[in-house]
Protein backbone atom coordinates (compact mmCIF):
# COMPACT_ATOMS: atom_id res chain seq x y z
CA UNK A 1 0.00 0.00 0.00
CA UNK A 2 1.03 3.45 -0.45
CA UNK A 3 0.98 6.67 1.86
CA UNK A 4 -2.29 7.99 0.25
CA UNK A 5 -3.89 4.32 1.75
CA UNK A 6 -2.39 5.27 5.03
CA UNK A 7 -3.63 8.66 4.32
CA UNK A 8 -7.13 7.86 3.98
CA UNK A 9 -7.08 4.90 6.66
CA UNK A 10 -6.17 7.53 9.21
CA UNK A 11 -9.66 9.66 8.11
CA UNK A 12 -11.26 6.27 8.92
CA UNK A 13 -9.72 5.47 12.54
CA UNK A 14 -11.66 7.55 14.48
CA UNK A 15 -15.23 6.38 12.77
CA UNK A 16 -13.62 3.01 13.49
CA UNK A 17 -13.09 3.49 16.80
CA UNK A 18 -16.86 4.80 18.47
CA UNK A 19 -18.76 1.50 17.46
CA UNK A 20 -19.02 -1.03 20.80
CA UNK A 21 -16.89 -4.02 21.22
CA UNK A 22 -19.12 -5.01 24.43
CA UNK A 23 -18.09 -8.64 25.69
CA UNK A 24 -22.08 -8.52 26.40
CA UNK A 25 -22.95 -10.47 23.12
CA UNK A 26 -27.17 -10.32 22.84
CA UNK A 27 -29.38 -12.96 22.71
CA UNK A 28 -31.22 -13.19 19.67
CA UNK A 29 -32.70 -15.83 17.31
CA UNK A 30 -31.58 -16.26 13.71
CA UNK A 31 -33.18 -17.18 10.92
CA UNK A 32 -31.70 -20.31 11.01
CA UNK A 33 -30.77 -22.45 14.07
CA UNK A 34 -28.36 -20.71 16.77
CA UNK A 35 -27.95 -17.69 19.34
CA UNK A 36 -25.29 -14.68 18.68
CA UNK A 37 -23.47 -16.29 21.95
CA UNK A 38 -23.77 -20.11 20.30
CA UNK A 39 -22.59 -18.11 17.01
CA UNK A 40 -20.03 -16.26 18.68
CA UNK A 41 -18.64 -19.99 20.07
CA UNK A 42 -18.55 -21.48 16.59
CA UNK A 43 -16.65 -18.10 15.20
CA UNK A 44 -13.62 -17.91 18.05
CA UNK A 45 -13.70 -21.19 19.67
CA UNK A 46 -10.70 -22.63 16.97
CA UNK A 47 -8.53 -19.31 18.20
CA UNK A 48 -9.05 -19.61 21.48
CA UNK A 49 -7.93 -23.23 21.66
CA UNK A 50 -4.74 -22.61 19.41
CA UNK A 51 -3.83 -19.83 21.09
CA UNK A 52 -4.47 -20.40 24.84
CA UNK A 53 -1.14 -20.56 26.79
CA UNK A 54 1.22 -19.30 23.75
CA UNK A 55 3.63 -16.54 23.34
CA UNK A 56 2.90 -14.99 20.39
CA UNK A 57 6.07 -13.83 18.91
CA UNK A 58 7.07 -17.41 19.14
CA UNK A 59 4.04 -18.86 17.07
CA UNK A 60 2.73 -16.47 14.86
CA UNK A 61 5.46 -16.77 11.98
CA UNK A 62 3.23 -19.30 10.02
CA UNK A 63 4.89 -20.61 6.46
CA UNK A 64 8.96 -20.22 5.72
CA UNK A 65 9.74 -20.62 2.11
CA UNK A 66 8.21 -23.97 0.81
CA UNK A 67 7.13 -24.93 4.48
CA UNK A 68 5.02 -24.63 6.82
CA UNK A 69 5.65 -24.34 10.30
CA UNK A 70 4.87 -26.96 13.14
CA UNK A 71 5.41 -24.01 16.11
CA UNK A 72 2.45 -21.69 14.65
CA UNK A 73 -0.83 -21.70 16.38
CA UNK A 74 -2.32 -21.74 12.73
CA UNK A 75 -0.21 -24.73 12.08
CA UNK A 76 -2.67 -28.09 10.57
CA UNK A 77 -5.22 -25.97 9.47
CA UNK A 78 -6.16 -26.08 5.80
CA UNK A 79 -4.97 -22.77 4.17
CA UNK A 80 -3.91 -23.82 0.97
CA UNK A 81 -6.08 -21.58 -0.82
CA UNK A 82 -3.46 -18.94 -0.19
CA UNK A 83 -0.72 -18.14 -2.43
CA UNK A 84 3.00 -19.34 -1.45
CA UNK A 85 4.76 -15.91 -1.60
CA UNK A 86 6.41 -13.51 0.47
CA UNK A 87 6.43 -9.51 0.35
CA UNK A 88 4.47 -9.39 -2.81
CA UNK A 89 0.56 -9.77 -3.73
CA UNK A 90 -1.36 -13.11 -2.10
CA UNK A 91 -4.44 -14.13 -3.85
CA UNK A 92 -6.48 -16.27 -2.56
CA UNK A 93 -8.23 -19.33 -4.55
CA UNK A 94 -11.62 -19.05 -4.58
CA UNK A 95 -12.97 -22.07 -7.15
CA UNK A 96 -10.12 -24.22 -9.00
CA UNK A 97 -9.42 -21.39 -11.72
CA UNK A 98 -9.85 -18.48 -10.16
CA UNK A 99 -8.45 -15.92 -7.36
CA UNK A 100 -9.00 -12.81 -5.39
CA UNK A 101 -7.08 -9.63 -5.09
CA UNK A 102 -7.07 -6.20 -3.94
CA UNK A 103 -7.16 -4.23 -7.65
CA UNK A 104 -5.63 -1.07 -6.05
CA UNK A 105 -2.31 0.40 -8.16
CA UNK A 106 -2.07 -2.97 -9.76
CA UNK A 107 -0.54 -4.83 -6.72
CA UNK A 108 -2.02 -8.08 -8.10
CA UNK A 109 -0.70 -10.92 -10.81
CA UNK A 110 -0.67 -10.07 -13.62
CA UNK A 111 -1.02 -12.61 -17.14
CA UNK A 112 1.72 -14.67 -17.78
CA UNK A 113 3.32 -14.69 -14.38
CA UNK A 114 3.56 -17.74 -12.06
CA UNK A 115 2.10 -18.13 -9.26
CA UNK A 116 2.64 -20.88 -6.73
CA UNK A 117 0.82 -22.76 -3.70
CA UNK A 118 1.42 -25.04 -1.44
CA UNK A 119 -0.31 -28.05 -0.42
CA UNK A 120 -0.89 -28.87 2.93
CA UNK A 121 2.22 -31.38 2.68
CA UNK A 122 4.34 -28.93 1.78
CA UNK A 123 4.46 -29.95 -2.24
CA UNK A 124 4.50 -27.02 -4.23
CA UNK A 125 1.75 -25.96 -7.31
CA UNK A 126 2.53 -23.74 -10.03
CA UNK A 127 0.34 -22.17 -12.46
CA UNK A 128 0.29 -19.18 -14.84
CA UNK A 129 -1.95 -16.26 -15.32
CA UNK A 130 -4.39 -16.20 -17.95
CA UNK A 131 -6.13 -12.73 -17.56
CA UNK A 132 -7.27 -10.27 -14.91
CA UNK A 133 -10.54 -8.45 -14.61
CA UNK A 134 -11.75 -5.29 -11.51
CA UNK A 135 -14.98 -4.97 -10.39
CA UNK A 136 -16.44 -2.12 -10.40
CA UNK A 137 -13.72 0.86 -12.15
CA UNK A 138 -11.62 -0.58 -14.36
CA UNK A 139 -8.45 2.36 -13.22
CA UNK A 140 -6.66 0.61 -10.24
CA UNK A 141 -6.08 3.58 -8.75
CA UNK A 142 -9.80 3.86 -8.08
CA UNK A 143 -10.91 1.53 -5.34
CA UNK A 144 -13.88 1.99 -4.25
CA UNK A 145 -14.30 -1.72 -4.73
CA UNK A 146 -11.56 -3.07 -4.53
CA UNK A 147 -11.39 -6.27 -6.01
CA UNK A 148 -9.35 -8.25 -9.14
CA UNK A 149 -10.71 -11.39 -10.35
CA UNK A 150 -7.39 -13.22 -11.80
CA UNK A 151 -8.02 -16.24 -14.40
CA UNK A 152 -5.48 -18.91 -14.44
CA UNK A 153 -4.55 -21.00 -17.73
CA UNK A 154 -5.41 -24.38 -15.94
CA UNK A 155 -7.07 -25.38 -12.70
CA UNK A 156 -5.59 -25.83 -9.73
CA UNK A 157 -5.57 -29.41 -8.17
CA UNK A 158 -7.83 -30.89 -5.62
CA UNK A 159 -5.04 -30.97 -2.99
CA UNK A 160 -5.35 -26.59 -2.92
CA UNK A 161 -8.94 -26.41 -1.58
CA UNK A 162 -10.36 -23.07 -2.35
CA UNK A 163 -11.72 -21.15 -0.21
CA UNK A 164 -15.30 -20.42 0.97
CA UNK A 165 -16.95 -16.85 0.87
CA UNK A 166 -19.26 -16.04 4.02
CA UNK A 167 -23.13 -16.36 2.60
CA UNK A 168 -24.55 -13.04 3.02
CA UNK A 169 -27.37 -13.91 5.55
CA UNK A 170 -24.52 -15.22 7.82
CA UNK A 171 -22.58 -11.87 7.48
CA UNK A 172 -24.62 -10.08 10.31
CA UNK A 173 -23.42 -12.51 12.67
CA UNK A 174 -19.74 -11.96 11.66
CA UNK A 175 -19.90 -8.47 12.50
CA UNK A 176 -22.33 -8.45 15.37
CA UNK A 177 -20.44 -11.57 17.37
CA UNK A 178 -16.95 -9.52 17.39
CA UNK A 179 -15.44 -12.91 15.88
CA UNK A 180 -11.86 -13.12 15.72
CA UNK A 181 -10.57 -12.91 12.06
CA UNK A 182 -7.19 -14.46 10.87
CA UNK A 183 -4.90 -12.28 8.73
CA UNK A 184 -2.17 -14.09 6.85
CA UNK A 185 0.26 -10.65 6.04
CA UNK A 186 3.42 -10.27 3.61
CA UNK A 187 5.96 -11.98 5.98
CA UNK A 188 3.68 -14.96 6.59
CA UNK A 189 2.54 -14.21 9.99
CA UNK A 190 -0.64 -15.67 11.24
CA UNK A 191 -2.13 -12.31 13.07
CA UNK A 192 -5.59 -11.55 14.92
CA UNK A 193 -7.73 -8.62 14.17
CA UNK A 194 -11.60 -8.00 15.31
CA UNK A 195 -14.70 -7.57 13.17
CA UNK A 196 -16.13 -3.95 12.59
CA UNK A 197 -18.44 -3.29 10.28
CA UNK A 198 -19.30 0.39 9.78
CA UNK A 199 -22.97 1.23 11.22
CA UNK A 200 -24.01 -2.14 11.15
CA UNK A 201 -24.77 -1.99 7.63
CA UNK A 202 -23.83 -5.39 6.29
CA UNK A 203 -24.67 -4.91 2.75
CA UNK A 204 -21.51 -2.08 2.34
CA UNK A 205 -18.61 -2.91 -0.06
CA UNK A 206 -16.20 -2.31 2.89
CA UNK A 207 -15.22 -4.48 5.77
CA UNK A 208 -13.53 -3.39 8.60
CA UNK A 209 -11.76 -4.54 11.70
CA UNK A 210 -10.71 -2.95 14.84
CA UNK A 211 -7.25 -3.58 16.84
CA UNK A 212 -7.69 -5.72 19.85
CA UNK A 213 -6.16 -4.27 23.23
CA UNK A 214 -5.44 -5.23 26.55
CA UNK A 215 -7.89 -3.08 28.18
CA UNK A 216 -10.91 -3.37 30.20
CA UNK A 217 -13.64 -2.41 28.01
CA UNK A 218 -12.46 -5.54 26.15
CA UNK A 219 -13.62 -9.22 27.25
CA UNK A 220 -11.13 -11.04 28.67
CA UNK A 221 -11.11 -12.89 25.15
CA UNK A 222 -10.62 -9.83 22.73
CA UNK A 223 -7.58 -8.72 24.77
CA UNK A 224 -6.15 -12.18 24.46
CA UNK A 225 -6.08 -11.71 20.91
CA UNK A 226 -3.83 -8.01 21.27
CA UNK A 227 -0.49 -9.94 21.18
CA UNK A 228 -1.06 -11.23 18.18
CA UNK A 229 -2.23 -7.98 16.01
CA UNK A 230 -0.01 -5.93 14.06
CA UNK A 231 -0.67 -2.77 11.66
CA UNK A 232 -0.72 -3.20 8.09
CA UNK A 233 2.08 -1.18 6.29
CA UNK A 234 3.42 -0.54 2.95
CA UNK A 235 3.27 -3.82 0.93
CA UNK A 236 0.43 -5.80 3.03
CA UNK A 237 -1.75 -4.95 0.76
CA UNK A 238 -4.29 -8.19 -0.76
CA UNK A 239 -3.25 -9.59 2.68
CA UNK A 240 -6.35 -12.03 3.69
CA UNK A 241 -8.66 -11.60 6.35
CA UNK A 242 -10.32 -15.23 7.60
CA UNK A 243 -12.85 -16.24 9.80
CA UNK A 244 -12.44 -19.83 11.48
CA UNK A 245 -15.80 -21.25 11.75
CA UNK A 246 -15.99 -24.50 13.79
CA UNK A 247 -18.95 -26.83 13.82
CA UNK A 248 -19.53 -30.73 14.26
CA UNK A 249 -17.89 -30.92 10.82
CA UNK A 250 -14.66 -29.31 11.90
CA UNK A 251 -12.63 -26.30 11.08
CA UNK A 252 -13.81 -24.13 8.01
CA UNK A 253 -11.85 -21.33 6.72
CA UNK A 254 -13.93 -18.61 5.06
CA UNK A 255 -12.40 -15.36 3.57
CA UNK A 256 -14.28 -12.18 4.09
CA UNK A 257 -11.66 -9.08 3.13
CA UNK A 258 -8.45 -8.50 1.87
CA UNK A 259 -6.48 -5.22 2.99
CA UNK A 260 -6.73 -2.24 1.29
CA UNK A 261 -5.90 0.56 4.24
CA UNK A 262 -3.22 0.59 6.50
CA UNK A 263 -3.61 0.35 10.15
CA UNK A 264 -6.17 -2.40 10.65
CA UNK A 265 -6.17 -3.26 7.42
CA UNK A 266 -9.97 -2.34 5.99
CA UNK A 267 -10.84 -3.44 2.78
CA UNK A 268 -13.57 -4.89 0.43
CA UNK A 269 -16.68 -6.79 1.60
CA UNK A 270 -16.43 -10.12 -0.08
CA UNK A 271 -19.81 -11.48 1.05
CA UNK A 272 -21.79 -8.12 -0.29
CA UNK A 273 -19.86 -8.41 -3.94
CA UNK A 274 -20.47 -12.01 -4.26
CA UNK A 275 -22.87 -11.51 -7.30
CA UNK A 276 -20.23 -9.26 -9.18
CA UNK A 277 -17.72 -11.59 -8.47
CA UNK A 278 -19.36 -14.84 -9.50
CA UNK A 279 -20.66 -12.45 -12.99
CA UNK A 280 -16.96 -11.46 -13.62
CA UNK A 281 -15.81 -15.11 -13.50
CA UNK A 282 -18.95 -16.15 -15.77
CA UNK A 283 -17.71 -13.12 -18.11
CA UNK A 284 -14.57 -14.79 -18.34
CA UNK A 285 -16.38 -18.01 -20.23
CA UNK A 286 -16.53 -20.37 -16.92
CA UNK A 287 -19.73 -20.97 -16.49
CA UNK A 288 -19.60 -24.77 -15.13
CA UNK A 289 -20.43 -25.78 -11.65
CA UNK A 290 -17.09 -26.41 -10.11
CA UNK A 291 -16.30 -22.42 -10.76
CA UNK A 292 -19.20 -21.36 -8.70
CA UNK A 293 -18.32 -19.77 -5.40
CA UNK A 294 -19.31 -21.90 -2.33
CA UNK A 295 -20.62 -20.66 0.55
CA UNK A 296 -21.07 -21.32 4.60
CA UNK A 297 -21.75 -21.93 7.28
CA UNK A 298 -24.08 -24.84 6.85
CA UNK A 299 -26.64 -23.24 8.44
CA UNK A 300 -27.19 -20.20 6.00
CA UNK A 301 -26.61 -22.22 3.14
CA UNK A 302 -28.39 -25.65 3.89
CA UNK A 303 -27.61 -28.35 1.28
CA UNK A 304 -27.17 -26.33 -1.68
CA UNK A 305 -23.89 -24.66 -0.78
CA UNK A 306 -24.33 -22.02 -3.92
CA UNK A 307 -27.51 -19.81 -3.58
CA UNK A 308 -30.08 -19.95 -6.29
CA UNK A 309 -29.92 -17.54 -9.34
CA UNK A 310 -32.77 -14.89 -8.98
CA UNK A 311 -35.98 -15.99 -10.69
CA UNK A 312 -38.37 -13.39 -11.88
CA UNK A 313 -41.81 -11.69 -12.61
CA UNK A 314 -42.23 -8.39 -14.29
CA UNK A 315 -45.79 -6.46 -14.69
CA UNK A 316 -45.78 -3.21 -16.77
CA UNK A 317 -49.25 -1.23 -16.97
CA UNK A 318 -49.38 2.19 -18.72
CA UNK A 319 -51.97 4.89 -17.22
CA UNK A 320 -52.52 8.08 -19.49
CA UNK A 321 -51.81 11.21 -17.97
CA UNK A 322 -52.85 13.04 -20.41
CA UNK A 323 -53.69 13.50 -24.59
CA UNK A 324 -49.93 12.98 -25.72
CA UNK A 325 -47.92 11.65 -22.42
CA UNK A 326 -48.16 8.63 -19.68
CA UNK A 327 -46.60 6.86 -16.90
CA UNK A 328 -44.81 3.15 -17.24
CA UNK A 329 -45.60 1.45 -13.93
CA UNK A 330 -43.04 -1.33 -13.24
CA UNK A 331 -43.65 -3.55 -10.94
CA UNK A 332 -40.96 -6.49 -10.03
CA UNK A 333 -41.09 -9.47 -7.96
CA UNK A 334 -38.42 -12.27 -7.04
CA UNK A 335 -40.28 -15.80 -7.11
CA UNK A 336 -37.61 -17.97 -5.29
CA UNK A 337 -35.37 -18.35 -2.82
CA UNK A 338 -33.03 -15.79 -3.73
CA UNK A 339 -33.28 -11.94 -2.91
CA UNK A 340 -31.98 -8.82 -4.65
CA UNK A 341 -28.76 -7.09 -4.24
CA UNK A 342 -28.65 -4.37 -6.18
CA UNK A 343 -31.43 -2.29 -8.23
CA UNK A 344 -32.32 -3.97 -11.23
CA UNK A 345 -32.02 -2.80 -14.64
CA UNK A 346 -34.76 -2.31 -17.76
CA UNK A 347 -34.58 -2.32 -21.34
CA UNK A 348 -34.90 -0.63 -23.45
CA UNK A 349 -35.49 1.97 -20.95
CA UNK A 350 -34.96 1.93 -17.30
CA UNK A 351 -37.22 3.56 -14.59
CA UNK A 352 -35.50 4.65 -11.51
CA UNK A 353 -36.01 1.63 -9.33
CA UNK A 354 -37.02 1.46 -5.38
CA UNK A 355 -36.59 -2.04 -3.40
CA UNK A 356 -39.40 -2.99 -1.62
CA UNK A 357 -38.06 -4.10 2.42
CA UNK A 358 -36.97 -7.49 2.12
CA UNK A 359 -35.08 -7.26 -1.50
CA UNK A 360 -37.79 -9.64 -2.96
CA UNK A 361 -39.66 -7.00 -4.85
CA UNK A 362 -38.85 -3.90 -6.68
CA UNK A 363 -41.31 -1.17 -7.95
CA UNK A 364 -40.63 1.77 -11.14
CA UNK A 365 -41.92 4.74 -12.82
CA UNK A 366 -40.97 5.94 -16.57
CA UNK A 367 -42.61 8.34 -18.24
CA UNK A 368 -43.88 7.01 -21.56
CA UNK A 369 -44.71 9.79 -24.33
CA UNK A 370 -47.40 9.54 -26.71
CA UNK A 371 -47.46 6.69 -28.54
CA UNK A 372 -44.11 5.85 -29.57
CA UNK A 373 -42.84 3.97 -25.92
CA UNK A 374 -41.81 0.54 -25.81
CA UNK A 375 -44.66 -1.76 -25.59
CA UNK A 376 -42.47 -4.64 -23.91
CA UNK A 377 -39.68 -4.47 -21.30
CA UNK A 378 -36.75 -6.88 -19.99
CA UNK A 379 -35.56 -6.61 -16.64
CA UNK A 380 -31.82 -7.95 -15.49
CA UNK A 381 -32.13 -8.69 -11.60
CA UNK A 382 -28.66 -9.50 -9.62
CA UNK A 383 -29.15 -11.65 -6.75
CA UNK A 384 -26.49 -12.79 -4.19
CA UNK A 385 -24.77 -15.73 -6.57
CA UNK A 386 -25.27 -14.03 -9.88
CA UNK A 387 -28.12 -12.70 -12.38
CA UNK A 388 -31.73 -13.19 -14.11
CA UNK A 389 -33.96 -11.66 -16.28
CA UNK A 390 -38.09 -11.62 -16.76
CA UNK A 391 -39.95 -9.47 -19.22
CA UNK A 392 -43.33 -8.15 -19.99
CA UNK A 393 -45.20 -6.74 -22.00
CA UNK A 394 -46.71 -3.15 -21.47
CA UNK A 395 -50.57 -3.79 -20.19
Amino acid sequence: MRNRLLLVYSLLVSVSITYGYSPKIPQRSLAAYYSSAEWLKRCSIEVNTRIAGKTAQNVMLWRDGDKYLSSSWAFGLDLTAVQSTRNAPRGVAVTPRHLLYTKHYGWHAWPGQTVRFLTIDNQVVSRVVDEVKYLGSGNNSNFEIDVAVVRLKEDLPPSIKPMKLVAPLGLQDVAQSTCPILRIDQENKALLVGVNMYSNDYSRTRFGFFQPRNETYFSSAVRSYAPFYETMVTGDSTSSSILLYKDQSGVTPFLVSQVTFGGTGSGPNLSALVGDIQATIESFGDTDSKYRLAFGPPEFTGTNPVAPLPQCTLDVVYKKRNATTGNCNFSLKITNASSLVSNPFSTPQNPRWTIARGNKAASGVLTCNGTTYPRSFSVTVKGPSGHGTCSANVR
